[in-house]
């Protein structure tokens, strides 16, 4: 979780007082937020008591566009506002004092209302999908506000996501993974910029492309410093100190591309195919025949004369099943059978952790361009592929079969030969051999040594027929390429069309360049202080995406007349 980035909207010179303490989490030692507030000593002089403010505080888990539709109007989503105002505010918990409001917010709460979206198709079920699978029961959006200022109790708060029903960032779980917040269908906004010839690049090279967003949550804080002799003079308001914070436990794009699924089909057809040195393995063979004379001329003759050999090469890579590279650290993933690649944005950015929450997500400064002020390392995506070619390589020689076979084995006077079994047994001296001569088993009379020495030759043979095809030939790296081609189609993407900002605000104390969404008054007030876990934007195509998750404000906050 960041550290609280904090501003001071009034005159320099007071200092915060707003002290934040980390409790240990669960298993997956995710920190738990727990806040206090301790006033200095002149927050309690009596002077400070007849100070009344117009407060207010917002939580909203989601807000802005999305495909075309104005979020802001769409009553289900719309969040949560604590006034305290004089006159009171309708509903007001406190009246003209405080006001406390809380909203839980899951996916079946979208799915129940009809949401009124001028016939776009899906969007309920594209926001539902935004909020599955997500472990922390239901996300939460608060907002407190009261009318006084420089006292324990009353500091505005505005936060949603994995928050508590008091406001508290609140992460614990039990034992687990991080809780989720859910996935968005990134291929479903790229269709919509029909301007944009990378969006369209990318979406012809995808059949799916999902942003999975980890648990997340934003909150702002603010209260007063109250200066007595100000107090009394009427010269200043007290200093308004603003507390905010972000957690976003981890980022993921999952592709799904023909291109990845290809790999294995086209790995399999070439390695079946790879020619083999059948006169090399006849002559093992008459060697390790001759010396038994006329009762093996029957088997050599017809594998040197006659029907000669036939020789199977089979590889079966269905069985590859798990991510490779199998480092758990690896940036990126590939999930070959399935045809699917998985980034896992913060080890990709900001280097590799070990699990839970990502701490470097979480420490960025206000308003953090991922893709643009934190670009892809340049050697993350050819370290990524050199692993998956050793990888790859490493289980094809582990998965290819032999089969060698002349004549007939079986029935009375059969003359022929049957030697299969895998490259990894042929390499060790095992697999199945059978030589027949007129009728006679010639197993028996070589002895074990010798036919484990002829599985170890024509294991030697086919290895280095296949090592050939796979590294001097350059298959493995070639096949490759695609995925290369599509992981450099993403990432411009990400850099250029699609815009996802960390630790989103407005008027930030540290950072800049924020979204477009809060530089628009109508979208935030003067005097209103704002933070979002995450936000998604579309260049130049805000009407199709420019989406806050995980909001908290506070403000404006006026001294009553």
């Amino acid at each position: 979780m960041t550290a609280p980035s904090r501003v001071r909207p009034a005159e320099v010179g007071h200092s915060a007082f707003t002290r934040r303490t980390l409790v240990k989490g669960a298993a997956w030692a995710t920190p738990v937020a727990a806040f206090s507030l301790s006033a200095p000593a002149m927050a309690a002089s009596p002077l400070c008591a007849d100070l009344q403010y117009n407060s207010t505080s917002t939580g909203r888990l989601l807000s802005g566009s999305l495909l075309d539709v104005d979020l802001d109007n769409v009553v289900a989503v719309q969040g949560v506002t604590a006034s305290a105002t004089e006159p009171a505010a309708e509903g007001s918990k406190g009246g003209a004092e405080y006001d406390e409001r809380a909203n839980p917010l899951n996916a079946g709460v979208l799915n129940a209302i009809d949401l009124e979206l001028d016939g776009v198709a899906g969007l309920v079920s594209f926001l539902a999908a935004i909020l599955t699978d997500q472990n922390v029961g239901t996300l939460n959006q608060f907002a407190f506000a009261h009318e006084l200022a420089g006292d324990t109790e009353v500091a505005e708060v505005g936060a949603s996501g994995a928050v508590a029903d008091n406001g508290v960032i609140n992460l614990d779980e039990g034992a687990g993974a991080p809780p989720s917040l859910g996935s968005l269908d990134l291929r479903t906004v790229l269709e919509q910029l029909t301007d944009s010839e990378d969006a369209a690049t990318l979406v012809a090279a995808v059949t799916d492309l999902q942003l999975e967003v980890g648990a997340v949550a934003g909150r702002a804080e603010s209260d007063r410093v109250c200066d007595g002799a100000a107090a009394v003079a009427r010269m200043a308001a007290p200093e308004e100190v603003v507390t905010r914070e972000h957690l976003l436990a981890s980022l993921r794009l999952v592709v799904e591309s023909d291109t990845v699924g290809g790999v294995l089909t086209a790995l399999e057809e070439t390695v079946e195919a790879v020619p083999i040195n059948t006169e090399a393995i006849i002559s093992l063979l008459s060697a390790l025949l001759g010396p038994l004379g006329p009762v093996a001329d029957a088997l050599l003759t017809l594998i040197t004369v006659g029907t000669g050999l036939d020789v199977e090469i089979g590889l079966d890579l269905s069985q590859v099943t798990a991510p490779l590279p199998a480092d758990p650290g690896s940036a990126i993933h590939a999930e070959l059978g399935a045809g699917r690649l998985t980034v896992d944005v913060a080890s990709l950015l900001g280097g590799a952790y070990p699990g839970g929450p990502s701490e470097w997500l979480n420490s960025l400064a206000a308003n953090s361009r991922l893709f643009i002020d934190y670009p892809v390392p340049g050697d993350v995506v050819s370290n990524f592929l050199h692993d998956l070619t050793a990888e790859l390589i490493a289980k094809v020689k582990e998965l290819v079969t032999i089969r060698i076979s002349a004549g007939s084995v079986t029935g009375i006077g059969a003359t022929g030969l049957l030697i299969e079994g895998s490259l990894a047994g042929f390499l060790e001296g095992r697999g199945t051999v059978r030589l027949v001569a007129l009728g006679i088993d010639l197993v028996g009379q070589l002895g074990q040594a010798a036919v484990s020495g002829l599985l170890v030759s024509i294991g030697e043979l086919v290895d280095g027929a296949i090592d050939g095809l796979l590294n001097q030939d350059g298959l493995v790296p070639g096949l490759l390429d695609g995925v290369n081609s599509l992981l450099a189609s993403l990432f411009t993407v990400l850099e250029d069309v699609l815009q996802l900002t960390v630790n989103a605000q407005n008027a930030p104390e540290n950072g800049s360049n924020p979204p477009t969404y809060y530089q628009d008054p109508n979208n935030v007030e003067a005097g209103q202080y704002d933070v979002a876990a995450l936000h998604l934007q579309a260049v130049g195509a805000l009407n199709v995406l420019d989406l806050s998750i995980a909001r908290g404000s506070v403000g404006p906050n006026a001294l009553r007349a």
